[in-house]
């Protein structure tokens, strides 16, 4: 399901539209980034994450709203694992919703950000 039509069902606008909160919500974030000066003038890059990671058609979506690159984010990228761990599940459904914890494990004391 990549936007495209079957058995008479146009999914296209419904995925935008539901993709169109989290734009929204990015937005937000971007101008309140930049008033607190905190953020640069571009976001030069999106990286999905988490549940939304999930949602068919996202990271295209957001490649066109904003004109920048956005991708699934693999948190095990550059981290060593065993596969066995996930039991035969696909590697890169689970590693979105994996981002929070192993940016936690990977902290170190006194750290801020």
């Amino acid at each position: 399901m990549r936007g495209e039509s079957g058995a008479g069902l146009e999914v296209a606008p419904v995925i935008e539209q539901a993709c169109e909160g989290l734009a929204t919500a990015l937005e937000r974030a971007q101008a309140y980034l930049r008033t607190a000066g905190e953020a640069g003038p571009v976001v030069a890059h999106h990286a999905v994450r988490r549940q939304r990671a999930r949602r068919p058609g996202l990271p295209e979506f957001l490649n066109r709203r904003f004109g920048v690159p956005a991708e699934i984010a693999n948190p095990l990228a550059r981290v060593s694992y065993d596969p066995a761990l996930f039991a035969g599940q696909d590697v890169m459904k689970v590693a979105p919703l994996l981002t929070v914890g192993i940016g936690l494990a990977l902290r170190r004391l006194g750290d801020k950000k």
